[in-house]
């Protein structure tokens, strides 16, 4: 299903994962992999994802794969695993202040504050995090409770705004969709 933070989990014990994307195909694509669906192949698609992406705690290793070839063993998984929790720990932001988000794939929430977001992906944002800057190619998806941005501009998308998530100062080529915030 392609959820935050997806990879490529491979038999000997690696992981890759893409700063720009968690779409399987094109990480199959990007890495020049043959996806013929044969037993011989030595990796799968996975996710490490959880319902509450701001909760490091509660993600779980998904095998995104029909059915999960013999060598995957519950000690790779537990490797993958372990190797994928530092990565997702390193972009969920919760707390404190950011000046500058370049680049890169994010998850957003609690209490931070964000300056500036730049050619960067958000993928979720929530809680009382704050916003302030988005331009260039940045996009975020997924605005929701107290959320707050401010300052969108370049071709910069947000798509998927909820409850009581604001976003004011659009302009340039910037777009908003799939708003379903309450209306006063």
């Amino acid at each position: 299903m392609c959820n935050f933070l997806s990879g490529i989990g491979f038999k000997n014990g690696d992981v890759y994962t893409s700063p720009y994307t968690d779409r399987h195909e094109y990480m199959i694509a990007d890495l020049g992999l043959n996806d013929n669906g044969s037993a011989l192949q030595n990796w799968i698609r996975c996710e490490y994802s959880s319902h509450d992406l701001t909760d490091i705690n509660s993600y779980q290793l998904i095998i995104d794969e029909p059915s999960a070839p013999a060598w995957v063993t519950t000690e790779l998984k537990n490797q993958w695993g372990k190797e994928l929790k530092s990565r997702a720990e390193k972009c969920i932001l919760v707390t404190g202040e950011k000046k500058i988000l370049l680049g890169g794939k994010w998850v957003v929430g609690g209490d931070v504050k964000i300056n500036n977001v730049i050619n960067s992906q958000i993928v979720f944002c929530g809680g009382n995090a704050s916003i302030t800057g988005v331009g260039d190619n940045a996009s975020i998806t997924g605005v929701r409770d107290n959320a707050s941005i401010t300052g969108v501009w370049g071709n910069a998308s947000i798509t998927g705004v909820w409850g009581n998530a604001s976003i004011t100062d659009v302009g340039g080529n910037a777009s908003i969709t799939d708003d379903k915030r309450i209306k006063i």
